[in-house]
């Protein structure tokens, strides 16, 4: 003897029955049901409901692959950004320093050639 648990089509309550009967009674209601026609039934809705629970599950699985990788591209991007922006800053404090020793430069040259023109200057003087 085989106890299985099966809800009564008339009022779906859950009741205990021998599946090796052929015919069941509600407990709760009265009403009287086929056993076999009820545990395919049940059977079935197993098989649909494992079914869909897998469909729902691969679903899942997708979204969560799809979710990751827009994260991935997301991060990536702003990697990007962040290394575009240090490059550029990187590319300003070089020509800020080409500029710099650009000037003192100019105000070495400037200072020889006063340099020179004042040794001029004194050895004409002092001659």
């Amino acid at each position: 003897m085989q106890l299985v648990t099966l809800k009564c089509p008339t009022c779906n309550a859950n009741i205990q029955v021998n599946s090796e009967l052929t015919q069941g009674t509600c407990n709760y209601c009265g009403a009287t049901f086929l056993i076999d026609d009820e545990v395919k039934k049940r059977d079935q809705l197993s098989e649909e409901d494992g079914f869909n629970f897998e469909k729902g599950r691969i679903r899942a699985q997708k979204e969560e692959e799809e979710r990751q990788r827009a994260e991935n591209i997301r991060l990536a991007q702003e990697e990007f950004k962040r290394r575009q922006l240090a490059e550029q800053e990187r590319l300003a404090n070089v020509n800020k320093s080409y500029k710099i020793g650009f000037i003192k430069m100019l105000i070495l040259s400037a200072a020889v050639v006063c340099g020179v023109g004042l040794i001029y200057l004194i050895a004409y003087f002092l001659r």
